[in-house]
């Protein structure tokens, strides 16, 4: 028998999720805020859900979660598709959104503190706002910044924050 996850309505800090923040960087942000990391059952389902592997079960183990002001569209996360259809009718399946490393704007995190969800999007590679390249290692380390070693205040295991990274500028066609 599986164990029920919490859902966050439950915890006593209750974050809005902000415009344009992604719903992985929400979920965490509800944990970090209120002490934890979010369970391994959840992450595993928001990358399913982020890949699009059993996006039905994903969506149902992540929308429990979520709280009910903060509802997740399953039409967005289970029907979307971001697949090409060819001239023969074929379908190529793109890497649906982009989950692992979290990529992300040093600039963006130390201003909003938060993920945004073009960051997540397969041929996204640049943050429109500051003209930057989105990093996916951590500039103190090296490490990839995949969620696992990504923590609360958006802080490598080794200690770096991610949004004291060196922004790098990005070429205008990367914009």
């Amino acid at each position: 028998m599986s164990r029920m996850l919490t859902p966050l309505e439950c915890y006593p800090v209750h974050p809005q999720k902000r415009h344009d923040e992604s719903l992985v960087g929400y979920v965490r942000r509800c944990y970090w805020e209120n002490g934890y990391e979010p369970p391994t059952k959840l992450s595993e389902a928001l990358y399913d859900l982020y890949r699009g592997f059993e996006p039905d079960k994903a969506f149902e183990t992540v929308a429990a979660v979520i709280p009910p002001s903060e509802s997740v569209s399953r039409t967005w996360w289970v029907t979307h598709r971001l697949d090409a259809i060819s001239p023969k009718g074929e379908r190529h399946k793109w890497l649906r959104f982009h989950y692992s490393p979290a990529r992300y704007c040093p600039s963006c995190l130390k201003e909003d503190g938060i993920h945004r969800e073009p960051w997540t999007w397969p041929l996204v590679s640049a943050c429109a706002r500051h003209q930057c390249q989105l990093m996916a290692r951590c500039h103190g380390c090296g490490e990839s910044s995949a969620w696992w070693v990504t923590k609360s205040g958006w802080t490598c295991i080794c200690g770096a924050s991610h949004a004291d990274a060196p922004s790098v500028p990005a070429l205008p066609w990367e914009v």
